[in-house]
């Protein structure tokens, strides 16, 4: 797998990695002056950094660029020279291009968290009323992220476009070198199968984990230091206390601790999911035989082995109650632990609106590239059994003999005969005819393969689509954020009690997503309805009201009039007519509507009016825990119908899961006892 695309691997790997080490050293140690001597100082010591887009073309990212081209140069240059390779211009200088954009990218991150302290600041001053400022310069603030999302955004959609042709070229060195070996594979069963569905695994694999893996040691070496000197405004930590580098302490001692705790949770799930091939292919390779034989797959037969599959399921299951509990736990956990953290400074005054955003962001980004072993955790698994088999499989052919295979791999002859025997009962007959002292390919086995080529491929496909579609145990859910806070959420809990099977993922977004593309299942948005090609139905359009805390209320006396709003702030969300309209309606002078805070979305209008700043005029059925709790109180019984409305929206196709069903019929019964 390697050898066909990368000149000796494992020399390669070391020297990449060593000097990639090298040049980060010198560059932190030095390096980064020298762009001084053609004209391309560094950042003078204490600087602020430059906010912005113009920072990629300040000086001391011309001297990186240039410094980042230098350093491959010589590396290619060797290797070229030391040992020549057909795939090198792909596997050095590719990768080359592939590593600078996600670095690229990572620093445009840094950019963005850069913009936040400052323009929240901002921002902190205008809702506070401390500073002041015109729309121009706001939308001149904003129009910075935005040029910053943009050269993101297209840097992303360029890498990806890369990184996909890179893994096709890997592949097609894969192939090409099996291929090449094709008289000494041909006469092994499944040999068709290896080449042209394991290296596409393989390289799929590699794509995902490989480019996860990079883009998290170049988020953790850009944000260490961002993280480091963003801590000046910690000083302890909760129930810790003081400590040295306490941001830094915290984000290694939490993924660690999340680490750890899912590994040993999930350590006994590999050994069930091996446990079930086992059996799975048992029940398979009777049906098989069934078809060929009439004395094969008789009823008794085929029910015992169905239940020695059910069995084993639901014992995979019943392990995967405790590993799930530690998962879910951790992650819910994890959302919050930035604040907790934060606690003693938030209390004592220290951070501003700025400086929280900033921290937040580069916690989280920093323990994201620590949580990179537990995100993956799956996917490394899938790997290492495609490339033992791939090893195992390509080395007992070649040598005809397992200890020979054994001591190419350093593994033991019983961990490749392991392997073999466990590719042979995947694919349900013997490859070889194992002798005391050698290894000969089965005839039978090459013969039969010849009429049951076809037949194996389309049973495991076949079984393999109907499991996935039958368990369907993850469904993705992609709506407002108002919604999903003040409306799902709440409710969440009881579709969850009545389908403990199904995972919800809630992935809070504006826009219609591509469905297929963006892996989404269903989505609920705020409109019209009318989404081209896709369902929709009317979910939720009960009126709009106005809400503050009773303490507010309580200021415009006893039965109070709407004219009394006259002197009060009024909060608004981006629809900011919707109070207009509603004093309008209710017979009072519109203008108070033209002055009052804005919010993004009808959430931070609630989270303003609970906090006691003014009036928000919003959906009764998205306050109803506030009202019933007394957080919030309703003063008048005029309501604002509006012709926008939550819709549920998704392709006619999504219904034929199971899951997605569900959730349909769920939602549309809550929504049946909303007020109307």
């Amino acid at each position: 797998m390697f050898v066909s695309f990368f000149p000796k691997p494992k020399l390669f790997f070391l020297s990449a990695a060593g000097w990639s080490l090298f040049l980060v050293l010198f560059w932190l140690f030095g390096g980064s002056q020298l762009g001084a001597w053609i004209g391309l100082p560094a950042a003078a010591p204490g600087a602020p950094p430059i906010i912005g887009i113009s920072v990629f073309w300040s000086t001391p990212f011309l001297w990186f660029y240039i410094y980042f081209a230098l350093g491959v140069a010589i590396f290619y240059a060797f290797w070229r020279w030391y040992s020549p390779h057909p795939w090198q211009n792909w596997s050095i200088l590719v990768t080359s291009v592939v590593l600078f954009l996600i670095y690229f990218n990572v620093q445009v991150s840094v950019a963005v968290n850069n913009w936040y302290g400052p323009f929240f600041d901002y921002v902190q001053g205008l809702m506070s009323g401390t500073g002041k400022s015109t729309t121009t310069e706001f939308y001149q603030g904003s129009a910075s992220f935005a040029w910053l999302a943009l050269i993101g955004m297209n840097v992303s959609v360029v890498n990806a476009f890369i990184v996909s042709h890179w893994i096709f070229r890997w592949r097609t060195a894969m192939n090409n070198y099996f291929v090449s070996h094709w008289d000494q594979l041909r006469h092994i069963e499944g040999a068709s199968q290896r080449i042209q569905e394991d290296t596409m695994r393989f390289s799929q694999i590699m794509e995902d984990l490989g480019s996860s893996f990079v883009q998290s040691i170049m988020t953790l070496i850009a944000f260490l230091p961002v993280m480091i000197t963003l801590q000046q405004h910690i000083t302890e930590l909760p129930i810790i206390g003081a400590v040295p580098q306490p941001l830094v302490v915290a984000a290694i001692g939490w993924c660690l601790f999340g680490t750890l705790a899912v590994m040993l949770a999930g350590i006994k799930l590999p050994g069930l999911q091996f446990r079930n091939q086992r059996v799975e292919a048992a029940y398979r390779k009777e049906l098989v035989y069934g078809e060929d034989h009439a004395d094969r797959a008789d009823p008794a037969t085929t029910a015992e082995l169905f239940e020695n599959v059910r069995r084993n399921y639901f014992r995979l299951y019943f392990h995967y109650i405790y590993f799930n509990v530690v998962r879910y736990t951790y992650l819910q956990a994890d959302n919050i632990f930035s604040f907790i953290i934060l606690g003693p400074s938030l209390v004592a005054h220290k951070i501003t609106f700025g400086a929280l955003n900033q921290i937040s962001n580069a916690f989280g980004r920093v323990t994201g590239s620590l949580q990179f072993l537990l995100n993956s955790w799956s996917t490394i698994v899938e790997l290492q059994s495609v490339h033992k088999r791939l090893r195992a499989f390509e080395a007992t052919a070649r040598h005809l003999s397992m200890t020979l295979a054994a001591e190419e791999l350093h593994v033991t002859p019983g961990a490749v005969s392991l392997q073999v025997r466990e590719l042979e009962t995947t694919l349900d007959i013997q490859l070889f005819t194992r002798r005391p002292r050698s290894l000969a390919l089965t005839v039978e086995g090459a013969d039969y393969f010849a009429t049951l080529r076809t037949a194996f491929r389309l049973v495991r496909e076949a079984t393999a689509a109907v499991r996935a579609r039958a368990r369907g145990s993850v469904l993705t859910v992609t709506c407002t954020a108002t919604f999903a806070m003040q409306w799902l959420v709440p409710r969440i809990g009881r579709f969850e009690a009545q389908h403990p099977g199904i995972d919800v993922r809630i992935s809070p977004s504006y826009r219609i997503m591509d469905f297929a593309r963006d892996g989404v299942d269903i989505a609920v948005r705020h409109g019209l309805g009318a989404y081209e090609g896709l369902v929709s139905q009317r979910l939720i359009d009960d009126d709009l009201i106005p809400v503050a805390t009773p303490a507010l209320v309580a200021r415009l006396g006893a039965s109070p009039a709407p004219e009394a709003l006259a002197g009060m702030t009024l909060i608004h969300d981006v629809y900011r007519r919707d109070w207009e309209l509603w004093l309008e309606a209710a017979g009072v002078d519109p203008a108070p509507a033209a002055h009052g805070p804005i919010f993004a979305d009808g959430n931070g209008a609630v989270e303003a009016a609970k906090a006691g700043l003014g009036f928000a005029l919003v959906r009764g059925s998205f306050i109803e825990k506030e009202l019933a709790e007394g957080q919030l109180a309703a003063p008048f019984p005029l309501g604002l119908a509006s012709r926008l409305a939550y819709h549920l929206v998704y392709p006619a196709v999504a219904l034929e899961r199971t899951a997605v069903a569900a959730f349909r019929r769920w939602l549309l019964a809550e929504a049946a006892g909303a007020p109307a």
